[in-house]
């Protein structure tokens, strides 16, 4: 895999059994932790897989229907809190996971990211037909509220994972899905923020531009507006490529100094007259 995840949340596995085996084979990778709830006959299972030198496990809470790990970010120790949930069908298990899903900004008051298959909408808006269940509506927009998350909205969603269809056994159902939702973040990224090699470029040609301006006479007030932003999002370009080269020297066994000044040595000139 050419970029590294940090985590992926599985929700419906629909594994009686997970081993350290096939959790690495998914992973990839010998730098990894992870925790799950083995399904329940061939519904349910939860799965959750990090990358153990970016965050680092504090403590965990298994309930009976969601996985939950408090964990810390290598660098700053910043402490969250990362669950996965997925709600049975069951009206009477609906209200226990409810009431769970609450019980976790308890166990922890550490900021949360929650990766759920509530099985409901907060709205007909969200439904392709009418109807669907007030209560279960009810009990997520109130979880909302009370754990003061922010919904983030579908971007497309297209695809689901249930339109997915392969036979076989559910490790290798898995697995195959695994790798077209490997292609679909992939294609994503692209259109959600571009060849990010582009838009170096373009920031150091517009950087160059207006520094080659600017010698022959003042720059407006809105080119150099336009500089500094050029500045701060080249910056951040930079930060972020560097920290994907230290992940990828991990994975590769490659000391991440040598990796970095293989890669940005042929920039530091450039960089160093934009700052």
């Amino acid at each position: 895999m050419k970029e590294r995840l940090t985590g992926i949340a599985i929700q419906e596995t629909k594994m009686l059994k997970v081993s350290e085996w096939f959790v690495k084979s998914l992973w990839g990778s010998d730098s990894f932790d992870w925790i799950n709830i083995p399904s329940n006959g061939r519904s349910g299972g939860l799965l959750l897989i990090w990358d153990d030198s970016l965050l680092i496990k504090e403590r965990d809470f298994i309930g009976k229907h969601s996985l939950s790990v408090e964990v810390s970010t290598v660098g700053d120790d910043f402490k969250w809190v990362w669950s996965s949930a997925y709600a049975p069908n069951s009206p009477a298990e609906k209200k226990v996971f409810w009431e769970e899903l609450e019980l976790i900004k308890v166990w922890s008051q550490a900021p949360l990211c929650l990766a759920a298959d509530f099985n409901a909408m907060r709205s007909d808006k969200e439904r392709n037909k009418p109807g669907g269940c007030r209560v279960n509506r009810s009990a997520l927009n109130n979880l909302i509220s009370r754990c003061t998350l922010i919904d983030l909205p579908m971007a497309g969603g297209r695809i689901w994972w249930s339109n997915l269809l392969y036979e076989g056994r559910p490790s290798y159902v898995l697995a195959k899905k695994l790798l077209d939702l490997k292609f679909m973040i992939k294609q994503w990224s692209k259109e959600m923020y571009g060849d990010s090699r582009n838009k170096l470029a373009a920031l150091k040609d517009l950087i160059e531009n207006l520094d080659c301006k600017e010698e022959g006479g003042n720059l407006s007030a809105q080119e150099l507006n336009s500089r500094e932003m050029a500045r701060k999002d080249l910056n951040t370009l930079m930060l972020n490529r560097e920290r994907r080269i230290r992940q990828r020297a991990k994975v590769t066994k490659e000391k991440p100094l040598e990796a970095i000044e293989r890669r940005v040595l042929g920039e530091a000139v450039l960089i160093a007259r934009a700052f």
